[in-house]
């Protein structure tokens, strides 16, 4: 019976003609966006972001949409509070699909910010415009640790191996031989990657 079910809300979404906005699209760390699903006649439907994680570290959960209409559902949910983006997912009859939105935490001139065509790129950017002058030594995706709860279509850790010619106070690095974490993402698959922040931690 439940393989059943789960076959038929499987059908149903793969069927459906699904459409997700969200408002605001670039939210603020640990705000609040309203969320709003077209497109999908079932019984009950659930959403979150996929990633979301809140500031004090507590993982999103499933939330349930609310009926507006025939086909139409709402809800508002808490924004993550680390700087990423994050596809809008939903699920009926614990089938899960992803939609064509996303909740976006950005730090300030991030569309500004030169874009790549690779999440390397980015790192080798980076190390060019170091004020402290930089030699780019060895750029890795990073796969483990906190910061890598994200969805990777949209955001990448890197981790960043680099030599100093002197010292770069403002990021508490001393000349030589060093390695760091930078955050990058972009706002949609196929899209152009930025740097989201720099960070010790991974």
């Amino acid at each position: 019976m439940l393989a059943a079910s789960a076959a038929a809300a499987a059908a149903l979404l793969a069927g459906a003609n699904v459409h997700a906005t969200v408002a605001p699209s670039s939210a603020t760390r640990d705000g609040q966006v309203r969320v709003a699903v077209t497109g999908i006649s079932a019984p009950a439907v659930s959403v979150r972001l996929a990633g979301g994680i809140a500031s004090g570290g507590k993982w999103f959960n499933w939330v349930a949409l609310r009926p507006n209409g025939p086909g139409s559902w709402w809800t508002v949910l808490r924004a993550p509070g680390y700087l990423g983006v994050y596809p809008v997912e939903i699920r009926s009859g614990g089938v899960r699909q992803a939609t064509d939105a996303v909740v976006e935490i950005l730090p300030r001139g991030f569309v500004g910010k030169p874009g790549f065509d690779t999440p390397e790129q980015v790192a080798e950017w980076w190390t060019r415009i170091s004020p402290a002058g930089a030699t780019l030594a060895r750029v890795s995706t990073w796969h483990t640790g906190f910061f890598t709860h994200r969805d990777p279509d949209l955001n990448r850790l890197l981790r960043v191996r680099f030599t100093l010619l002197r010292p770069w106070p403002q990021l508490h690095l001393k000349a030589g031989t060093q390695a760091i974490f930078l955050s990058v993402a972009r706002l949609r698959p196929g899209g152009l990657w930025r740097l989201l922040e720099t960070t010790h931690a991974a």
